[in-house]
Protein backbone atom coordinates (compact mmCIF):
# COMPACT_ATOMS: atom_id res chain seq x y z
CA UNK A 1 0.00 0.00 0.00
CA UNK A 2 1.52 3.21 -1.22
CA UNK A 3 0.68 6.63 0.84
CA UNK A 4 1.00 10.06 0.09
CA UNK A 5 2.89 12.63 2.45
CA UNK A 6 -0.18 13.95 3.26
CA UNK A 7 -1.87 10.08 3.97
CA UNK A 8 1.02 9.57 6.22
CA UNK A 9 0.31 12.81 8.36
CA UNK A 10 -3.12 11.95 8.74
CA UNK A 11 -2.89 8.28 9.41
CA UNK A 12 0.00 8.96 11.65
CA UNK A 13 -2.09 11.28 13.91
CA UNK A 14 -5.13 8.89 13.78
CA UNK A 15 -2.60 5.99 15.38
CA UNK A 16 -1.75 8.32 17.79
CA UNK A 17 -5.44 9.34 19.04
CA UNK A 18 -6.36 6.05 18.95
CA UNK A 19 -3.58 4.98 20.99
CA UNK A 20 -4.62 8.01 23.17
CA UNK A 21 -8.06 7.28 23.62
CA UNK A 22 -7.22 3.54 24.81
CA UNK A 23 -5.56 4.26 27.61
CA UNK A 24 -7.68 7.14 28.82
CA UNK A 25 -4.04 9.79 28.08
CA UNK A 26 -1.86 7.92 30.65
CA UNK A 27 0.77 7.33 27.74
CA UNK A 28 3.93 9.61 26.72
CA UNK A 29 6.40 10.08 23.37
CA UNK A 30 9.51 8.73 23.96
CA UNK A 31 11.79 11.83 23.16
CA UNK A 32 15.38 11.75 22.41
CA UNK A 33 15.75 15.05 21.29
CA UNK A 34 16.50 13.84 18.09
CA UNK A 35 14.39 14.94 14.59
CA UNK A 36 12.45 11.83 14.39
CA UNK A 37 11.21 12.22 17.87
CA UNK A 38 10.75 16.08 17.52
CA UNK A 39 8.72 15.29 14.40
CA UNK A 40 6.35 13.12 16.56
CA UNK A 41 6.20 15.17 19.49
CA UNK A 42 5.01 17.99 17.16
CA UNK A 43 2.17 15.51 15.56
CA UNK A 44 1.28 14.19 18.79
CA UNK A 45 0.68 17.59 20.17
CA UNK A 46 -0.94 19.07 17.10
CA UNK A 47 -3.94 16.51 17.57
CA UNK A 48 -6.95 18.09 19.26
CA UNK A 49 -7.04 16.79 23.25
CA UNK A 50 -3.15 15.42 22.76
CA UNK A 51 -1.98 18.82 22.98
CA UNK A 52 -0.49 18.49 26.19
CA UNK A 53 1.09 14.75 25.83
CA UNK A 54 3.77 14.01 28.16
CA UNK A 55 7.49 13.35 26.67
CA UNK A 56 10.14 11.36 28.14
CA UNK A 57 13.56 11.61 27.80
CA UNK A 58 15.88 8.42 28.58
CA UNK A 59 18.88 9.73 29.86
CA UNK A 60 22.21 7.50 29.09
CA UNK A 61 24.50 10.43 29.22
CA UNK A 62 26.01 9.73 25.95
CA UNK A 63 24.25 12.51 23.96
CA UNK A 64 26.04 14.96 22.61
CA UNK A 65 25.10 18.62 24.63
CA UNK A 66 23.34 19.88 21.69
CA UNK A 67 20.79 17.24 22.04
CA UNK A 68 20.36 17.72 25.94
CA UNK A 69 20.00 21.70 25.87
CA UNK A 70 17.44 21.35 23.06
CA UNK A 71 15.71 18.60 25.50
CA UNK A 72 15.88 21.00 28.19
CA UNK A 73 13.97 23.61 26.25
CA UNK A 74 10.97 21.41 25.63
CA UNK A 75 7.93 21.62 27.81
CA UNK A 76 6.28 18.62 29.25
CA UNK A 77 9.67 16.38 29.63
CA UNK A 78 10.21 14.37 32.16
CA UNK A 79 14.01 12.65 32.40
CA UNK A 80 14.91 9.34 33.46
CA UNK A 81 17.99 7.93 34.01
CA UNK A 82 19.26 4.20 34.10
CA UNK A 83 20.61 2.26 36.91
CA UNK A 84 23.90 1.85 35.54
CA UNK A 85 26.12 4.56 33.65
CA UNK A 86 27.68 4.21 30.37
CA UNK A 87 31.23 2.92 32.13
CA UNK A 88 29.15 0.42 34.08
CA UNK A 89 27.37 -1.33 30.82
CA UNK A 90 30.89 -1.97 28.70
CA UNK A 91 32.54 -3.47 31.84
CA UNK A 92 29.10 -5.40 33.00
CA UNK A 93 28.21 -6.44 29.12
CA UNK A 94 30.54 -5.56 26.55
CA UNK A 95 31.08 -2.61 23.57
CA UNK A 96 28.15 -1.75 21.70
CA UNK A 97 30.33 -2.12 18.15
CA UNK A 98 29.23 -2.04 14.69
CA UNK A 99 25.30 -2.55 15.26
CA UNK A 100 22.78 -4.54 17.29
CA UNK A 101 22.37 -7.38 15.40
CA UNK A 102 25.81 -8.01 14.61
CA UNK A 103 26.86 -7.26 18.16
CA UNK A 104 24.29 -9.54 19.23
CA UNK A 105 25.70 -12.33 17.07
CA UNK A 106 29.18 -11.55 18.01
CA UNK A 107 28.19 -12.21 21.66
CA UNK A 108 26.37 -15.01 21.03
CA UNK A 109 29.15 -17.24 18.70
CA UNK A 110 31.48 -16.51 21.56
CA UNK A 111 29.40 -17.47 24.62
CA UNK A 112 26.84 -20.15 22.70
CA UNK A 113 26.97 -23.86 24.02
CA UNK A 114 24.54 -24.77 20.82
CA UNK A 115 26.14 -25.65 18.18
CA UNK A 116 23.43 -25.45 15.91
CA UNK A 117 23.03 -21.56 16.71
CA UNK A 118 26.94 -20.97 16.82
CA UNK A 119 27.05 -22.78 13.18
CA UNK A 120 24.07 -20.15 11.86
CA UNK A 121 26.13 -17.04 13.65
CA UNK A 122 29.32 -18.28 11.48
CA UNK A 123 27.05 -19.80 8.46
CA UNK A 124 26.38 -17.45 5.15
CA UNK A 125 22.52 -17.74 5.07
CA UNK A 126 20.05 -15.16 7.38
CA UNK A 127 21.59 -14.36 10.89
CA UNK A 128 25.02 -14.87 10.37
CA UNK A 129 28.20 -12.16 11.26
CA UNK A 130 29.42 -10.77 8.29
CA UNK A 131 32.84 -11.75 6.96
CA UNK A 132 35.00 -8.77 7.88
CA UNK A 133 33.55 -8.85 11.89
CA UNK A 134 34.31 -11.99 12.57
CA UNK A 135 37.71 -11.42 14.14
CA UNK A 136 35.96 -9.87 16.61
CA UNK A 137 34.97 -13.27 18.48
CA UNK A 138 38.63 -13.92 19.30
CA UNK A 139 38.97 -10.00 20.45
CA UNK A 140 40.51 -9.39 23.89
CA UNK A 141 37.42 -7.09 24.76
CA UNK A 142 33.70 -8.18 24.88
CA UNK A 143 31.04 -7.09 22.27
CA UNK A 144 27.00 -7.13 22.87
CA UNK A 145 24.14 -5.65 21.93
CA UNK A 146 22.99 -5.17 25.51
CA UNK A 147 23.75 -1.68 25.68
CA UNK A 148 20.42 -0.30 24.85
CA UNK A 149 18.87 -2.71 27.03
CA UNK A 150 20.68 -1.31 30.02
CA UNK A 151 20.35 2.07 29.06
CA UNK A 152 16.81 2.14 27.51
CA UNK A 153 14.75 -0.30 27.60
CA UNK A 154 15.15 -1.90 31.22
CA UNK A 155 14.21 2.00 32.44
CA UNK A 156 11.23 2.24 30.10
CA UNK A 157 10.00 -0.69 31.48
CA UNK A 158 10.31 0.31 34.77
CA UNK A 159 9.47 3.66 34.49
CA UNK A 160 5.84 2.22 32.39
CA UNK A 161 5.77 -0.32 35.24
CA UNK A 162 5.44 2.70 37.88
CA UNK A 163 3.36 4.88 35.84
CA UNK A 164 1.36 2.29 34.06
CA UNK A 165 2.74 5.00 30.83
CA UNK A 166 1.82 3.72 27.55
CA UNK A 167 4.92 4.20 25.04
CA UNK A 168 4.57 6.02 21.41
CA UNK A 169 8.09 5.69 19.53
CA UNK A 170 9.43 7.34 16.36
CA UNK A 171 10.94 4.15 14.92
CA UNK A 172 10.33 3.35 11.03
CA UNK A 173 10.94 0.48 9.46
CA UNK A 174 12.69 1.98 6.60
CA UNK A 175 15.77 1.93 9.61
CA UNK A 176 16.92 -1.91 9.27
CA UNK A 177 15.71 -4.92 7.72
CA UNK A 178 15.01 -5.64 11.35
CA UNK A 179 12.66 -3.50 11.82
CA UNK A 180 11.48 -3.81 8.61
CA UNK A 181 10.70 -7.48 9.51
CA UNK A 182 8.80 -6.36 12.66
CA UNK A 183 6.76 -4.31 11.11
CA UNK A 184 5.54 -6.50 8.13
CA UNK A 185 4.52 -9.27 10.91
CA UNK A 186 2.88 -6.64 13.53
CA UNK A 187 0.92 -3.53 14.22
CA UNK A 188 1.64 0.16 14.59
CA UNK A 189 -0.57 0.15 17.15
CA UNK A 190 0.42 -3.41 19.49
CA UNK A 191 -2.26 -3.23 21.73
CA UNK A 192 -2.39 -7.06 22.35
CA UNK A 193 1.47 -6.93 22.45
CA UNK A 194 3.47 -8.74 25.94
CA UNK A 195 4.61 -4.61 26.43
CA UNK A 196 2.32 -2.49 24.61
CA UNK A 197 3.92 0.31 22.10
CA UNK A 198 2.53 2.57 19.49
CA UNK A 199 5.21 2.96 16.31
CA UNK A 200 2.77 5.37 14.59
CA UNK A 201 5.88 6.59 11.85
CA UNK A 202 6.51 2.80 11.07
CA UNK A 203 5.71 3.52 7.02
CA UNK A 204 7.68 7.10 7.11
CA UNK A 205 11.23 7.09 5.80
CA UNK A 206 13.89 9.67 6.41
CA UNK A 207 12.59 12.17 3.49
CA UNK A 208 9.33 12.31 5.02
CA UNK A 209 10.68 13.60 8.70
CA UNK A 210 12.84 16.06 6.84
CA UNK A 211 9.89 17.41 4.63
CA UNK A 212 7.45 17.32 7.69
CA UNK A 213 9.99 19.64 9.99
CA UNK A 214 10.82 21.44 7.12
CA UNK A 215 7.22 22.60 6.22
CA UNK A 216 5.65 23.16 9.64
CA UNK A 217 9.13 25.13 10.22
CA UNK A 218 9.91 23.17 13.08
CA UNK A 219 12.80 23.89 15.68
CA UNK A 220 15.27 20.76 15.82
CA UNK A 221 18.57 20.54 17.59
CA UNK A 222 21.43 22.54 16.04
CA UNK A 223 23.84 19.32 16.11
CA UNK A 224 21.62 18.58 12.59
CA UNK A 225 22.56 22.07 10.93
CA UNK A 226 20.02 23.27 8.28
CA UNK A 227 17.48 21.18 6.53
CA UNK A 228 17.85 21.41 2.88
Amino acid sequence: LRMSFEEKIQRTKELILEWYLQYGGNVYVSFSGGKDSTALLHLARSIKGCENITGVFFDTGLEFPEIREFVKKQENIIWVKPDLTFKQVLEKYGYPVISKEQAQYINEAKHTNSEKLRGIRLGTGIGHIANKWRDLIDADFEVSHKCCLAMKKRPAASFEKKTGMKPIVGTMASESNLRLQRYFNGNCNAFSAKHPKSKPLSFWNEQDVLRYLSENNIEISSIYGKIE
